[in-house]
């Protein structure tokens, strides 16, 4: 049986993306994204957020498609975890990034300035169409199905 080696994310860019060439001359773009969640505290009542930073990586068409990104933007990746490992001061040195193989802009001003509910219906579609619950409402535990 094959495994499967997939990520799906939506977030904000922590910075301008960087973009470089290999020495045969393709390109590649590295920058981070952010991905918060948020839920309430059953013990205090209180709002909780989180934010997780991940390392995405994009070559060749996706550098592009991630170069024309810029610092807050929001938007959607897909791609595959993958580990590099190299060697620093004697010291073995890994990282785990996502190697991007889509991206869709989710910002209102990459759709034509169109307004923020079309982004919301945007991403709706892209979990398998609508959603009976609207994006900004926070999801409770209770809410789970498992």
């Amino acid at each position: 049986m094959r495994g499967l080696n997939r990520v799906e994310l939506i977030g904000n860019l922590g910075a301008d993306p960087e973009i470089r060439s290999t020495q045969d001359g393709t390109q590649v773009a590295n920058v981070n994204i952010g991905v918060s969640s948020s839920w309430l505290d059953k013990g205090s009542g209180e709002r909780k957020e989180s934010t997780e930073w991940v390392r995405l990586v994009g070559w060749r068409h996706q550098a592009e498609a991630l170069g024309r990104c810029s610092k807050g933007a929001r938007v959607r990746v897909e791609g595959k975890l993958q580990t590099r490992q190299w060697e620093k001061d004697g010291q073995k040195q890994y990282t785990t990034e996502v190697n991007v193989f889509d991206v869709m802009y989710l910002d209102a001003r990459s759709d034509g300035g169109n307004s923020q509910q079309s982004v919301a219906q945007q991403v709706d579609r892209v979990f398998n169409g609508s959603s009976s619950q609207p994006l900004n409402t926070p999801i409770d535990d209770d809410d789970l199905p498992f």
